[in-house]
């Protein structure tokens, strides 16, 4: 009873940042009470330098601050931008950096997690932001206008309440009072 009792009051003085394991109490557990999330031990045993999940009661555990939930949000931003642009097409380095940060926070590397997920975030806003094209505009004799385009997206051309797309490398004829050809 008195070795109870000398546990719990060494409980409830532990440093922030620590956690003591309780009796009968596994890491699973102590992931769990602590973290919120019992499939936290990997970062529990990576934090703690530990080989197993066995560890005694009394044991005081490191156990993650602040750094882990920014690193924790940062990978939800990444996990939700890749995720909203699969129809869009997302830079395989996206893919390959998001599954870094997942890898570096399952072993506790909280800012190397967080500085992955940030990259993956620019690497899909970039894939997203908005292209200019380089074409050319030529008003021919016999009231015809020809559209070609050089380099980036496409470009739409109207005439008649009709559009066409012209893509990279295209060039269409338009003749006065007639609708784009298809191309």
């Amino acid at each position: 009873m008195k070795a109870a009792l000398l546990l719990l009051t060494w409980l409830g003085t532990t440093p922030p940042g620590t956690v003591v394991v309780g009796p009968n109490e596994s890491l699973r557990q102590v992931a769990q009470r602590t973290l919120g999330d019992a499939r936290a031990v990997q970062e529990l045993r990576a934090l703690n330098g530990l080989t197993s999940d066995d560890v005694a009661a009394g044991t005081r555990l490191k156990v993650p601050g602040h750094e882990r939930v920014l690193a924790q949000k940062a990978l939800e931003t990444a996990r939700t931008l890749v995720a909203s642009a699969k129809d869009a097409s997302v830079p395989p380095e996206a893919s390959a950096r998001l599954k870094d940060a997942e890898g570096h926070f399952r072993e506790a590397r909280y800012s190397q997690a967080s500085a992955e997920a940030n990259a993956v975030g620019k690497l899909v806003a970039a894939e997203r932001s908005p292209q200019s094209s380089a074409f050319s505009v030529e008003v021919g004799d016999g009231d015809s206008t020809t559209v070609t385009v050089k380099q980036g997206p496409p470009v739409r051309v109207e005439a008649e309440g009709v559009t066409q797309p012209v893509t990279k490398g295209e060039s269409i004829r338009v003749e006065k009072g007639r609708p784009p050809p298809a191309p």
